[in-house]
């Protein structure tokens, strides 16, 4: 170790570059591969580490896709049958962040769950979530900071990413009581601002044999 990075503070230092959006309408890859399934990424620019509002993305999350009760996983593969699996998740970096939704789908439901994941986006930006939903997503979110922090590897890891993405350290409850105190507005008005044409991302793995239709139902009405 001292010998190979001995001198790792003496060279140049360059400063990162800024990230830039320039998106002004969904943007749409499709990888055609011959598989048994379409394996969907629909990504949105988001916010960076430290930014207000991730308490209430992390929320909107919960409530969105995470676990067997949430509304993307009750939608597409409880009362649809058309999808394998299906979760929501945030990023965060220095100065920009991403909000994903994975999912794996029948090949010939490929356009159809698009439609879908569209609609139940949109239904959080125009219908504030009701008191209930809200609160449990909450007592999800919080149960799994603290699991997620059980070992000392996790818990050093918690306080390393913030070190390099904000330079200021929160304590877990600090984090909790921010989350405590997210309400239904915020929630609804964090998915208006995410959940837009131009900040509309999606990539597809999979046996498309028509990716302009797919195109055409990329996009918020």
């Amino acid at each position: 170790m001292r010998k190979n990075f001995k001198d790792i503070l003496n060279g140049k230092k360059f400063s990162k570059p800024t990230v830039r959006a320039h998106q002004k309408s969904p943007g749409l890859l499709v990888h055609k591969k011959k598989t048994d399934q379409t394996h969907m990424v629909m990504a949105f620019r988001a916010y960076s580490a430290g930014d207000k509002r991730v308490p209430a993305l992390s929320v909107l999350s919960e409530i969105l896709g995470k676990g067997a009760s949430s509304r993307l996983f009750t939608r597409l593969r409880d009362e649809m049958g058309a999808c394998y699996y299906v979760y929501a998740e945030h990023d965060e970096y220095t100065d920009h962040g991403v909000f994903i939704i994975s999912t794996g789908v029948n090949v010939s439901r490929t356009q159809e769950v698009t439609r879908v994941l569209l609609e139940e986006c949109g239904k959080l930006s125009k219908i504030p979530v009701s008191s209930e939903e809200l609160q449990k997503a909450k007592e999800h979110h919080i149960g799994h900071l603290y699991l997620n922090l059980e070992t000392t590897d996790s818990m050093a890891e918690f306080y390393a990413n913030q070190e390099v993405t904000t330079g200021k350290l929160k304590r877990p409850k600090e984090l909790e009581k921010a989350v405590r105190m997210v309400t239904a507005k915020d929630v609804m008005k964090v998915a208006k601002d995410i959940f837009r044409n131009d900040k509309l991302n999606l990539a597809i793995v999979g046996d498309i044999s028509d990716p302009k239709a797919i195109a055409k139902t990329l996009l918020f009405k």
